[in-house]
């Protein structure tokens, strides 16, 4: 039985109208309550709010932006007091998983779990992934993978992120794929592709390459 405190989380650009026509679209057929978070949007916001950690990678100003979005959502996940957060980014569609749903991932999420990727990408995109442990339903990972199209993350997570790395020094996949490195946090992915993305849209994120500001 579901006995997590978590809510659903869709970060949306206010201006890209049929990404979040389409969000909405989708989540009218699942009986869940969400909620639409503003992304943080390079094109608009004034450019000393772009703000980077020290010593950055070279980031695009959309990368910078989106790592702050996500930031945006470890803070009310925080502040709510939420044992996790389900995370959607405005370009998900619902993949071809059989049996999980995000109801029903919920009784069957692991107990030490930290952070769980809903797509099934492996290593396609990620050279460095590893899984520790291999499940029927989840993946223990060594080292997660790349894209934060939709994803689980648990407070515990989520404040060490506040704390440590709240300003960007990279992409926050990329900040992710290092913290599970550490083997501090429990990682895991799932056999199903629950999340997938809708790459016929044209990304919203310029990546790129800019001098650090």
């Amino acid at each position: 039985m579901n006995t997590h405190h978590w809510k659903l989380f869709v970060i949306s650009l206010r201006r890209a109208r049929k990404r979040r026509l389409q969000v909405l679209k989708q989540l009218a057929n699942v009986d869940l309550p969400f909620e639409i978070v503003d992304a943080f949007d390079a094109r608009q916001v004034r450019p000393e709010l772009l703000v980077r950690g020290v010593n950055p990678n070279p980031l695009a100003d959309g990368e910078v932006a989106a790592y702050h979005s996500h930031i945006g959502i470890m803070e009310r996940i925080d502040d709510y007091g939420l044992d996790y957060g389900l995370v959607l980014e405005d370009d998900f569609v619902f993949g071809d998983a059989a049996n999980l749903t995000l109801n029903n991932i919920w009784d069957q999420l692991p107990d030490d779990a930290d952070h769980i990727q809903l797509h099934d990408i492996g290593n396609h995109f990620t050279p460095s992934y590893r899984v520790e442990e291999r499940g029927e339903v989840f993946n223990k990972l060594a080292v997660t993978n790349v894209l934060t199209i939709g994803y689980i993350i648990s407070r515990k997570l989520a404040k060490h992120i506040l704390r440590c790395h709240r300003l960007p020094r990279m992409p926050f996949d990329v900040q992710l794929i290092e913290i599970s490195r550490q083997g501090i946090f429990d990682f895991y992915d799932i056999n199903e592709r629950l999340i997938d993305g809708d790459w016929s849209m044209p990304a919203d994120i310029d990546r790129t390459v800019i001098s650090a500001k």
